[in-house]
């Protein structure tokens, strides 16, 4: 069975606000989430760069890993700082993995390449790079997200995909990238707002059937879901929107043998 990740950034109001300071701290939803039958957690890096010493800490020492160390941080130059803090909070809190992004500008491909490689030698040797492959970045499209992954040279560097977006052509994706598709961000997007998996069950299954077929065998995380980026957001809502999805998500996967 798939590992599922309970995304912390959709438990957050406060993602897109200015400062992007949080308004919850993950170490009190940990029960909840562990109860929810959740195997980890995929923690937005506010949760801890901008969190107390405590709840760091807590972090920590939780029985719930962080598999993945959710980033936003920026390969140009000028950020060398922030990319050592991100470095440093993997080590303290012995994160699997790192989500990052790239920038929007070809001509600084290099730029970005350059910084990636010298970001993996300070990360340790058992932690990946995890490339989310955006709409709005470089990697958006299959054939270029090949060519940067070649130039990084390293298989530590793997792909993130949204498998669930209607306009991802995942059999495109698998061409370019194959095995290194190790990670779904799992979110269901149209008419303006997040949906439950569950209002294009059919959809979804067709999706998780597809991965399947390309020998998908890497992990999912719950990143939005209904609720998400409302007018007025509840989180019990939205996280009960997420169990929901995960519940969906272990059906569904182990009725196609995944």
């Amino acid at each position: 069975m798939p590992k599922i990740l309970l995304n912390t950034v959709l438990l957050e109001k406060n993602r897109w606000e200015g400062g992007q300071i949080p308004s919850i701290q993950v170490s009190n939803w940990i029960p909840a989430i562990k109860e929810k039958g959740f195997d980890g957690i995929e923690l937005w890096q506010n949760h801890a760069l901008k969190a107390t010493d405590y709840e760091r800490a807590q972090l920590k020492h939780s029985d719930l890993p962080i598999d993945v160390f959710n980033s936003y941080i920026k390969f140009e130059e000028g950020y060398e700082n922030e990319r050592e803090k991100i470095v440093n909070l993997v080590h303290e809190l012995k994160c699997m993995a790192v989500k990052f992004n790239l920038g929007h500008s070809m001509e600084h491909t290099n730029m970005y390449i350059s910084h990636v490689k010298a970001m993996l030698n300070q990360l340790p040797d058992s932690c990946q790079l995890l490339c989310e492959c955006h709409p709005g970045t470089i990697m958006e499209d299959p054939e270029t997200a090949y060519r940067v992954f070649d130039q990084i040279g390293s298989n530590r560097v793997k792909a993130i995909i949204h498998p669930f977006h209607d306009q991802v052509n995942i059999e495109k994706w698998f061409q370019h990238l194959g095995s290194s598709i190790t990670h779904a961000h799992v979110s269901l997007y149209n008419n303006k707002r997040f949906h439950r998996l569950n209002s294009e069950e059919t959809f979804v299954r067709k999706r998780i059937a597809k991965l399947h077929e390309h020998q998908f065998t890497g992990s999912y995380s719950i990143e939005f879901t209904a609720g998400v980026a409302t007018r007025v957001e509840n989180t019990d809502q939205v996280f009960t929107n997420a169990s929901e999805d995960h519940a969906l998500l272990r059906h569904l996967s182990s009725e196609l043998g995944v």
